[in-house]
C-alpha cells in the first residue's frame, strides 16, 4: 500500500513537472516569436475554420496569415471575401487588425473592432457596367465597430476613380434564423444596385477636379438609408464656368433605390467665373430648397438662395449680395435680396430671363452710379464726387446680354461736388431709353442759391440739350459750362447781390467743343461790373457755336443807366479769351464810372473829360484779341457823346459838348464836334494819327464864334504866358460882352508839342477897349501927342489872317479898326520867346467916310503935320515892346 501510494505521488509529481515544462516551453515559444516577429503566428487553416464557423452562410472569407499581437489583438494578412453565389472576389485587403475584449479566463474574448487597410472593392462582372470584374473602390481603409448590437463602418476611406471617399456607414442587420444566406444575397444585390445608382450620379460632379466625398450613412430601417453628404474640390472646370475651392453639402435618403433630398443642399465656392456672361464671384454660397431636388436632377434650375462676398456681373460690382431666386417659371427667374455695390448698399428685386439674360430690375439704396458712366463720357464731363453715396430708386429694363434698354432713376444726394463746386442738396429724376439719357428734373441748392435743371444726352449721336432756371451766381458754374461762359462773366461781381434770377437753354454735341445754340435771361440787383456796382442789371444771353451775345443789356445805377448789346466770338484753339468783343451800347453814366466799363483806348478818351453831370453816350465798337496777328489792325470804335452841362477836356473848360469819335487802329476821327467855349459856340473836326512806328500827330479844323476874348485865351493852358502879356494896363477888367472873338483855324502837327504845328486861320476881336491893350502901349503914347487925343479915335475891332509854322505866327493882314481909325500891323510873333517883328501904319481917319468926303479931307489936314510919324517898326517882346518910326535916323545905324 505505501509503495502504491509512493508511486502515485511520484507520477503526480512527474505530471505537474511535465505540465510546468510544457507551459514553460509554450511561454518560451511565444516569447521567442514575439521577440523575433513581434507577433505570435496562428495556424491559418485552424484560423480560417474558426472564422468560417462564425460567419453567416453565403459568405466566404479566406485569410493568408493570422497573427496574435502583443496587445492581444489579432492581425489578419491577405484577406479575400467572396459570396457563395459569386465566384469572383468581392473584396480584397492587405491586412486587418481585430481588437479583442477579454472578459476573464472563464469566458471567450469578444471582438471589439476591426481595422482594415489596403483594401479593394470589386464589382463582379454581373454588376459591372462594362461586364468586367473591375475595381469599384481602391485603397480602401476602414474600421468595424459594434454599436447597439449592430456593426458599422467607421473611418472609411477609399478612392473611386478620381473621387476620394471619406465617411462612415452602418452595415445591414442580418436575420438570425435560417435565411441568412438569402439575406446576404439580398444585401449584396442591394449594395451593388445602390452603387450603380450612385455611380450614375457622379456625372453631376464630373467637372470637379479630384473631388473628395465626405459622408455619413445610417440605416433608418431595412430599406432606407440616410446619407449626410459633403463634396469638396479645389477646382471645377466646365465649358460655361470655372470655380475654385468648392464644397457641396446636403442630406439624402436612399429608399428602395430612389434618392430623396431631405435638407437644403448648399454649394460654396471661394471663386467662380462665368466668362460667357462676364460674371465672377468671390466666397459664393448657394442654397436651394430640398423639395426642388427633383427639378435639379431633371436639369431644371431650382429656387436658390445666394450669398457672396463679392459678385461682378457685366459692369455691376455687388458686394456681399444676398439673393433669393425663384425659378418655378423657368427660364424666368424672379429674385429679391440686398447687396452692397458701387460704394453703397441696395435692396434688389426683379425678374430675369435665364436664357436671354434679360428682364427687369428695381434697386433702392445708396450707390455711386457715377462709376457706370461710360469712360468716353467721363473724359468730357466734370469730375463728380460726394461725401456719402446718393440715395437712388432705380428701375431697369434689360434686353439680351443685360444691355440696358430702359432705366428710370430717382435720386437724392447731400454734399455733391462737381469739380470744385459743392452743392448742399440735390434731388433728381432721370431716365434712359434707347441710348438717350434724360434728366427730367434736377434740383440743386447751394446755401441761398438754387437751380432747377433739365438735361438730355443721346449716346448714339452725342447730342445734348439742357435748360435751367434758378437764382445763382453765374461764374460759380464755369466748370459746368463751355469756356465762353467764364469769359462773359469774367468782370462781373455778385458778392454784393441780394437778388438774382436766370433761366437758360442750351443745345449741342459732346463731340464738338462749343454748343450749337444757347439762350438765356438773367436779372440781378447790386451786381458789380468792371468795379461799378449796379443797382439793377438785366440781360439776355444768346449764341451759337463760338459766338455769344449779351442782348438787351439793361443796367441802372441811381439815375445813371446803360443798355445795348455785347457780342463775343471765340476760336477753337488754345487761346482762352474771346477772339473779339463787339459793343453796341447807349449809356448815360458818370464819366468816372463809365471809364471803368470800358478798356483800352475808349477808357482813355473818357478819362480826358471831367464833369459833374453824366453825358449821353452811344458806342459801337469791335475789339480784337492781340493774340491773333491777323486781327491786329481790325479793332475800331464809334463813339457819339452829348452833354449840355459844363465840363472840362484836358483841363480846358467847356460850356457843353457833343461829338462823334471814330476810332481806328492808327487814326481816330472826331467829327461833328459842337462845343461851348468861352461863352461862344464852336465847331471842330480833329484827326488823331497814331502810327505804329512814329509819334502821334493831329490834323484839325476849328471855328469859334462870339467867344469871350479874355476867357478864350486864358483857358488855353499852352498860351497862359501870352494871355498874361496881353493884359491891359488898366486894372478894370472889361465885361465879357465887351470883348468877343471869332476864330477859324486849320492846322496839323505832333500831339505832344503844339509849338511845332503848322497851319493857317483867321480871327476877329470885337472889343471897345482895344486901345488899352499893351500891344498898342507905345503907339498910344505917340498918338496922345497929336492935336486930338487917342481916345477920340476908339478902336473896337481887330481881325486878320495868319499862318503858323513851328512856333512862328505870321499875320498878314493884321488890322485894328475903330469908327474912324485904321491900323495895319502885318508881321510875325514867335510863340516860344514872344518876340515881335511887325510894321505898324496908323490911319487916324482911315475909316472916316469916303476918301473924297469933307470929313476925310479935314482928317488929312489935321494929320499933315505928322505924316511920317504914323508909320512904325514894332519889335521886342510882348512884354517889352519897342516901337520906332520908320523914318527914325537910328534905323540907318545898325544895332542902334
Amino acid at each position: 500500500m505505501p509503495r502504491i501510494r509512493k508511486l502515485l505521488v511520484t507520477l503526480l509529481k512527474l505530471f505537474f513537472d511535465a505540465t510546468i515544462l510544457l507551459i514553460f516551453i509554450a511561454q518560451a515559444f511565444v516569447v521567442a516569436c514575439l521577440l523575433i516577429y513581434g507577433y505570435l503566428p496562428i495556424p491559418s487553416e485552424w484560423g480560417n475554420q474558426l472564422i468560417a464557423k462564425n460567419l453567416s452562410p453565403g459568405i466566404i472569407l479566406r485569410v493568408d496569415e493570422i497573427r496574435l499581437r502583443p496587445d492581444a489583438s489579432i492581425e489578419l494578412v491577405g484577406i479575400e471575401l467572396r459570396s457563395v453565389n459569386i465566384k469572383q472576389s468581392l473584396f480584397q485587403a492587405d491586412a486587418a487588425v481585430l481588437e479583442l475584449k477579454w472578459q476573464g479566463f472563464d469566458k471567450a474574448p469578444s471582438a471589439e473592432n476591426l481595422l482594415l487597410t489596403g483594401g479593394t472593392l470589386f464589382a463582379p462582372s454581373v454588376y459591372s457596367p462594362d461586364g468586367y470584374h473591375s475595381p469599384l473602390l481602391e485603397r480602401v481603409a476602414f474600421r468595424f465597430i459594434q454599436a447597439d448590437d449592430n456593426w458599422k463602418v467607421d473611418r472609411f476611406a477609399a478612392l473611386h476613380e478620381n473621387i476620394r471617399l471619406r465617411g462612415s456607414f452602418d452595415l445591414p442587420a442580418f436575420k438570425e434564423d435560417g435565411a441568412e444566406a438569402s439575406d446576404i444575397n439580398v444585401a449584396i444585390n442591394n449594395f451593388y444596385t445602390q452603387a450603380a445608382i450612385l455611380s450614375q450620379q457622379k456625372e453631376y460632379i464630373s467637372y470637379f477636379l479630384a473631388p473628395t466625398v465626405d459622408f455619413k450613412s445610417s440605416n433608418l430601417d431595412t430599406n432606407t438609408q440616410q446619407i449626410e453628404l459633403r463634396i469638396t474640390s479645389r477646382q471645377m472646370q466646365h465649358a460655361e464656368a470655372n470655380a475654385e475651392e468648392l464644397q457641396l453639402s446636403g442630406v439624402i435618403q436612399l429608399s428602395e433605390g430612389k434618392l430623396i433630398l431631405i435638407s437644403a443642399p448648399r454649394l460654396t465656392a471661394q471663386h467662380l467665373e462665368v466668362p460667357r456672361y462676364d460674371l465672377t464671384a468671390q466666397s459664393l454660397s448657394a442654397e436651394f430648397p430640398h423639395d426642388d431636388f427633383d427639378d435639379l436632377i431633371s436639369g431644371k434650375c431650382p429656387r436658390l438662395k445666394l450669398a457672396a462676398k463679392q459678385l461682378n456681373i457685366q459692369n455691376f460690382k455687388l458686394v456681399a449680395p444676398i439673393l433669393q431666386v425663384d425659378s418655378k417659371a423657368y427660364p424666368l427667374l424672379s429674385f429679391h435680396g440686398s447687396t452692397g455695390s458701387l460704394e453703397g448698399a441696395i435692396d434688389l428685386s426683379g425678374q430675369l430671363n435665364a436664357q436671354k439674360w434679360s428682364g427687369q430690375v428695381q434697386a433702392r439704396g445708396c450707390l455711386d452710379l457715377v462709376k457706370l458712366i461710360p469712360r468716353e463720357l467721363t473724359e468730357k464731363i466734370p469730375k463728380i464726387t460726394y461725401k456719402t453715396p446718393p440715395y437712388y430708386n432705380l428701375k431697369l429694363d434689360l434686353t439680351e446680354g443685360f444691355a440696358v434698354n430702359h432705366a428710370e432713376l430717382k435720386a437724392e444726394v447731400q454734399r455733391l461736388q462737381i469739380d470744385e463746386l459743392t452743392f448742399d442738396h440735390v434731388n433728381a429724376h432721370a431716365s434712359y431709353a434707347n441710348g438717350l439719357y434724360v434728366i427730367e428734373d434736377l434740383y440743386l441748392r447751394r446755401q441761398q442759391q438754387w437751380l432747377d435743371l433739365k438735361f438730355s444726352l443721346d449716346t448714339t449721336s452725342f447730342d445734348y440739350r439742357g435748360s435751367l432756371i434758378g437764382s445763382a451766381v453765374p461764374y460759380d458754374y464755369n466748370s459746368l459750362l463751355p469756356s465762353w461762359w467764364a469769359a462773359i462773366f469774367e468782370n462781373v461781381d455778385f458778392s454784393h447781390s441780394d437778388y438774382s434770377l436766370s433761366d437758360f437753354t442750351i443745345y449741342g454735341n459732346t463731340q464738338r467743343q462749343s454748343s450749337d445754340l444757347y439762350y438765356g435771361h438773367a436779372k440781378a440787383s447790386k451786381v458789380g461790373y468792371m468795379g461799378v456796382v449796379l443797382d439793377e442789371a438785366e440781360l439776355i444771353v444768346r449764341g451759337r457755336g463760338f459766338y455769344c451775345e449779351l442782348h438787351d443789356l439793361n443796367v441802372r445805377k441811381g439815375q445813371d443807366w446803360a443798355r445795348g448789346d455785347i457780342a463775343f466770338a471765340s476760336k477753337r484753339d488754345e487761346v482762352k479769351s474771346p477772339a473779339s468783343i463787339r459793343l453796341d451800347m447807349e449809356l448815360q453814366f458818370a464819366l468816372a464810372e463809365a471809364a471803368k466799363l470800358f478798356k483800352s483806348d475808349i477808357a482813355t478818351v473818357i478819362t480826358d473829360f471831367k464833369t459833374t453831370s453824366p453825358p449821353l453816350i452811344q458806342l459801337e465798337a469791335a475789339i480784337f484779341n492781340k493774340a491773333y496777328s491777323e486781327y491786329v489792325d481790325k479793332s475800331y470804335f464809334d463813339l457819339t457823346a452829348s452833354l449840355d452841362h459844363p465840363l472840362t477836356y484836358k483841363d480846358v473848360p467847356l460850356d457843353h459838348l457833343s461829338f462823334k469819335l471814330f476810332g481806328r487802329p492808327e487814326v481816330s476821327h472826331l467829327r461833328e464836334v459842337k462845343l461851348g467855349y468861352a461863352d461862344g459856340q464852336a465847331t471842330a473836326m480833329i484827326d488823331i494819327f497814331m502810327p505804329v512806328e512814329s509819334k502821334n500827330s493831329l490834323r484839325y479844323a476849328l471855328a469859334l464864334k462870339d467867344a469871350d476874348q479874355k476867357q478864350a485865351i486864358r483857358d488855353l493852358p499852352q498860351f497862359d504866358h501870352i494871355e498874361d502879356s496881353l493884359e491891359g494896363t488898366k486894372t478894370t477888367k472889361p465885361r465879357r460882352e465887351d470883348a468877343r472873338i471869332d476864330l477859324n483855324i486849320r492846322g496839323q502837327g505832333p500831339t505832344e508839342d503844339p509849338f511845332k504845328h503848322k497851319g493857317f486861320g483867321h480871327f476877329e476881336i470885337r472889343n471897345d477897349k482895344l486901345g488899352t491893350i499893351q500891344l498898342l502901349g507905345p503907339l498910344s503914347k505917340i498918338l496922345q501927342n497929336t492935336q486930338l487925343s487917342f481916345t477920340s479915335f476908339n478902336l473896337n475891332n481887330m481881325h486878320g489872317d495868319f499862318l503858323y509854322k513851328d512856333d512862328l505866327v505870321t499875320f498878314d493882314p493884321l488890322r485894328i479898326d475903330g469908327d474912324r481909325t485904321q491900323i495895319d500891323t502885318p508881321g510875325t510873333l514867335c510863340l516860344s520867346d514872344q518876340k515881335l517883328n511887325m510894321n505898324v501904319e496908323v490911319k487916324l481917319f482911315g475909316n472916316a467916310g469916303n476918301p473924297s468926303s469933307k470929313l476925310r479931307k479935314i482928317g488929312d489936314l489935321i494929320t499933315k503935320p505928322i505924316p511920317n510919324l504914323l508909320q512904325f517898326e514894332l519889335t521886342g517882346t510882348l512884354k517889352d515892346q519897342r516901337l520906332r518910326s520908320l523914318y527914325d535916323p537910328r534905323n540907318l545905324i545898325p544895332n542902334l
